[in-house]
Formats: structure tokens, C-alpha cells, sequence
């Protein structure tokens, strides 16, 4: 099969556990399907270790390997070998370098790898439980992968470990999750953008006219009072908590669990007065001055935001901002 006639499944970047997600319909409908995995970078590789694409026996492919340089190349390898593993490797002192266009000074190999859906399901249960796993490639064309659930805490801050014994482990964390109390004009701006960067997104309005299906399709929504709803759902280091109703009411109950619970981003809209008031309303209420300081408000970064949207940009980029890696 000629390159040119290769399919991506979706034209929009996406996340490693969307490309598991995939990998997983794909290897139940009966394909054959490679996983590939950046296992080691040097220079100026436009990818870090631990990215990864998967390609199905027919060039149909999700994910990236690179900013688009070697993709080409690896899928034509994945197509031609289903069955063993291979390590590919492309720099600037290759011919394939400069065929697949990575002259830039970087280099970059990727491993190739038969993917199971025993693997695959074990990854994505331990995923749904929120649980962090890792996924132990031997790089030994002869051994096949394997899941770890013990993954330490190195592998929590770093996407791809090599280890000891030559092998590379990659480790997967639950998605990042955003609530969203208020489910107003800039949450609608938001909710595209944060899904796109991969977030796992939860609206949350008592006032259910707000939640009609025309304004939200199939975002989840939650017709409860944030103070009800968050106690329910371990809030914790992975989760960002981001205020838009402009109702205290909502707002200071979602604020204060939020902050209880160490969100890795809390925010408010409102203005500088405002938000003075509602800190030392938090403050009233037993938070300390050092917890009620993490709240971004006026919510987003300083970019002079006026629109609806352009004030969900200023968000998103803060949250990314803020992420734990």
C-alpha cells in the first residue's frame, strides 16, 4: 500500500489514552494492530519519550511519533511487521533521516510492538479505577510487553523511564479532570478546548434549564449543587475546579472543597473586588490565607480577555499552566 493512501481515524491531535481507547475498538473488531512508542530522544526531537501512535494492518493509524517528520515511516514498518517487535531509529547522520525529514538535530527512536486487548483492557481498567499503571516494553523483539501495576513514583512525573535492563516503561495516568460550576457562555467556549488537550470534563449547574442537550450535545452534566456533587467524586491533585457562575451560593462551596482537597488549579471569575470579598468569606469559614492564595482570580491569565472565548483561552492556558506533569 502506496503511503499516500494511509487514513488517519481522527484529523484533531488526542491524547496517549485516546489512542488506547482506539487501540482497544480496533484490537476487539479483530485488527491486527502495532503500537508505536517514542522510547528515546536526543536533541531536538519534536516529541518527548512515551508519546505513541497505533496502526492497524491496513495504514489506518491514530496518534503521533513526532511533529509529523517520521509517521510515514513508521506506519510503513507497522504495516510490514505484525507479528515481533522492532526498534526504529532516525537522526540526522541516517539516510532515513533525511528521507522522513528529520534534519532539524534531533534523533529519535521508536519501538514497535504487536498490541493484545488482554494488555489494552488491563490498562484502561486500571485507567477507570483512576489508578496509575505502567506498560513494561522489553524492546527485545522476542518478549513481549507487559502491564505494571507497582509504578513508582519516578514514572508519575516522567512519561517514559528506561530501565536497568535495557527495557523502557511507560506509565499511564487517569485524564485530568475539570469541574465546572456554572454551565454559563464561557464554560460553552471552554468545554471544546479542554476536551481537545484531554481533559475529562464535568458540568455542573442545580439550575437545569442551563443544561438543555442543544447547548451541551454529550459533555456530562450534573443538575446538583457543587457542594453535594464534589464531595462525591475524591477530588485530588489531577482535577482542576474552575468557578463561572457568578453566584456565590455555587461558587464559595466549590471554592472551599476544591482548596480542601488540593485541585492542582482552582479558579473564580470575577472581578478584583469581588474576589477580595469572597476570600475573606473562605477565610471566615476556617480556610487559611496560604489555601484561599491558590485561587486564580480573576480567573486566567493576564492577556486582556474580553470575549467569552478569548476569556476560556486565558483559562486553559493557566490550567496547562498549573498541570502536575
Amino acid at each position: 500500500m502506496s503511503l499516500f493512501n494511509l487514513q488517519s481515524e481522527k484529523t484533531v491531535a488526542v491524547t496517549e489514552l485516546e489512542v488506547l481507547t482506539c487501540a482497544q475498538t480496533w484490537l476487539r473488531d479483530g485488527y491486527p494492530v502495532m503500537l508505536a512508542t517514542v522510547v528515546d530522544t536526543w536533541g531536538s526531537a519534536p516529541r518527548r519519550a512515551g508519546a505513541q501512535m497505533v496502526v492497524r494492518q491496513d495504514g489506518t493509524f491514530l496518534g503521533s511519533v513526532s511533529g509529523g517528520c517520521i509517521e510515514g515511516s513508521v506506519i510503513q514498518n507497522a504495516m510490514e511487521e505484525t507479528s515481533r517487535g522492532r526498534l526504529l531509529t532516525f537522526g540526522v547522520s541516517t539516510e532515513d533521516a533525511w528521507a522522513v525529514g528529520l534534519s532539524c538535530g534531533g534523533e529519535i527512536s521508536v519501538w514497535l510492538e504487536p498490541l493484545t486487548l488482554e494488555v489494552v483492557d488491563v490498562l484502561q481498567s486500571s485507567l477507570q479505577g483512576r489508578r496509575t499503571i505502567g506498560l513494561k516494553l522489553s524492546l527485545q523483539s522476542d518478549v513481549l510487553m507487559r502491564t505494571v501495576e507497582d509504578v513508582n513514583d519516578s514514572l508519575n512525573t516522567s512519561k517514559s523511564i528506561r530501565q536497568a535492563d535495557g527495557s523502557a516503561v511507560v506509565a499511564y495516568q487517569p485524564p485530568r479532570r475539570l469541574f465546572i460550576v456554572g454551565a454559563v457562555h464561557i464554560a460553552q467556549a471552554l468545554v471544546p478546548m479542554a476536551t481537545q488537550v484531554g481533559y475529562q470534563i464535568m458540568i455542573i449547574d442545580p439550575r437545569s434549564i442551563f443544561l438543555k442537550d442543544e447547548r451541551w450535545e454529550d459533555v456530562e452534566r450534573i443538575s446538583d449543587f457543587p457542594e453535594e456533587y464534589l464531595q462525591s467524586v475524591d477530588l485530588g491533585s489531577r482535577d482542576a475546579v474552575v468557578a463561572l457562575s457568578h453566584n456565590p451560593n455555587f461558587d464559595d462551596e466549590a471554592l472551599y472543597l476544591a482548596l480542601q482537597h488540593n485541585a492542582f488549579y482552582v479558579g473564580a471569575l470575577g472581578s478584583r473586588r469581588n474576589h477580595a470579598k469572597r476570600c475573606a468569606r473562605l477565610q471566615e469559614r476556617g480556610l487559611l490565607p496560604e489555601q484561599v492564595a491558590r485561587i486564580s482570580g480573576p480567573v486566567g491569565l493576564d492577556i486582556r480577555a474580553q470575549t467569552p472565548a478569548e476569556i476560556a483561552v486565558s483559562i486553559l492556558a493557566e490550567m496547562i499552566q498549573c498541570q502536575i506533569v
